[in-house]
């Protein structure tokens, strides 16, 4: 049984039975892995369907602000499509000019 707490999930287990921690931490680093994988395909379909990677590739590094003005989108919404492109290796980011790039 698994009981929902407010600040965690703790398992509930018979005096029969033990917790394999190890495999545990296995499931949830798989897990974790396949729903980086989600929200990184994701983000390619949103790039490749509003021409966002053309965008990159023709202006070279540049801003959230800068490819809103580009392309007639929401600056937050192009900013959380910039950040997970970096923190998934697509994209590069430069913190000196707070710019976005395609990796090579």
């Amino acid at each position: 049984k698994i009981h929902r707490t407010r600040k965690k999930i703790s398992v509930a287990l018979s005096s029969e039975s033990e917790l394999d921690h190890r495999k545990l931490d296995q499931c949830a680093m798989t897990l974790q892995s396949s729903l980086k994988g989600l929200y990184t395909a994701a983000n390619v379909y949103v790039g490749d369907k509003f021409d966002l990677y053309k965008e990159l590739t023709l202006s070279g590094p540049i801003t959230a602000s800068e490819l809103a003005k580009r392309t007639g989108l929401n600056q937050r919404f192009l900013l959380e499509w910039l950040l997970q492109g970096a923190s998934s290796g697509i994209l590069a980011y430069s913190s000196r000019n707070n710019t976005f790039s395609l990796t090579e």
